[in-house]
């Protein structure tokens, strides 16, 4: 794991700010992201679930977590300093509760078993050169499918795993160009004749831990090739000039909101 962070190979995670703009790319460029709480979350699904490894972790005590008033701040943060300092990660016990059931849905999620089966590699780093580019992805699981056919799976941890709030949650989030990027870096990598067959696997993290296991539309895919296109282009482009625009170039016209318009009655 500590070889692929290291590798300097564009990933997903950095490339997805090129549809911001070239400026939020290189700005984005080696910073470390503080994770949220729903991150450290599907972290450590992903990990229990993948690789069977069990964060070391702490559930604040009830007594500290009811204490009200004044210093009660001082006095939780204190004791959550010193799990930290301990490598723990802490958690209330709503967020353990929410965390435990969605490991305990996958682990009973037919579907989701039998994906497993079909994809024992888990954490998978591939490298290949795109275009001239050296890029880099991390695939939750990857094998073969009855025919034979390389696939992968990628899994989520998200509030609606239901197909309409998965499609939206996956166009807001730009999962399209990931699956296009773990499709076309694991096909390079491997030297594919046919790309490999991607998945989402989907687990909520509300009271009600559903789980899902979506295809990607061919739209998906599509408009997932012309993003890893636009990305690629912009990345080549600004590193042979050196310049790294923000929004654009020169003056702009901003982009006037209709309701501006719209004259009181």
């Amino acid at each position: 794991m500590n070889d692929y962070r290291s590798n300097p190979a564009l990933n997903y995670s950095l490339a997805k700010w090129g549809l911001v703009s070239a400026y939020h790319l290189k700005c984005k460029t080696g910073v470390e992201i503080e994770p949220t709480m729903a991150m450290e979350m599907g972290s450590a699904v992903d990990e229990w679930i993948l690789s069977g490894k069990v964060r070391p972790h702490a559930i604040m005590p009830p007594d500290i977590a009811a204490l009200t008033g004044k210093g009660s701040r001082t006095t939780k943060n204190a004791w959550k300093a010193g799990q930290e300092a301990a490598g723990r990660t802490v958690y209330t016990r709503e967020e353990w509760d929410k965390q435990s059931g969605m490991q305990r849905a996958l682990e009973q999620s037919s579907d989701f078993q039998r994906l497993l089966q079909i994809c024992p590699q888990r954490q998978l780093p591939v490298y290949a050169t795109y275009r001239g580019v050296k890029i880099k992805a991390l695939l939750d699981m990857a094998g073969h499918d009855a025919t034979g056919r390389r696939c992968f799976g990628d899994l989520k941890c998200i509030l609606d795993a239901s197909p309409r709030g998965f499609g939206k949650l996956a166009y807001n989030r730009a999962l399209d160009l990931q699956i296009v990027w773990y499709q076309t870096a694991l096909a390079l990598a491997e030297n594919l004749e046919e790309p490999p067959l991607p998945c989402w696997a989907a687990v909520e993290s509300s009271g009600v831990p559903a789980v899902s296991i979506f295809g990607v539309p061919d739209e998906a895919m599509e408009s997932g090739r012309r993003k890893m296109d636009k990305v690629i282009d912009l990345f080549k482009e600004c590193t042979e000039s050196g310049e790294w625009p923000g929004y654009g170039k020169g003056w702009q016209e901003p982009l006037w909101p209709k309701y501006a318009n719209q004259i009181e009655s």
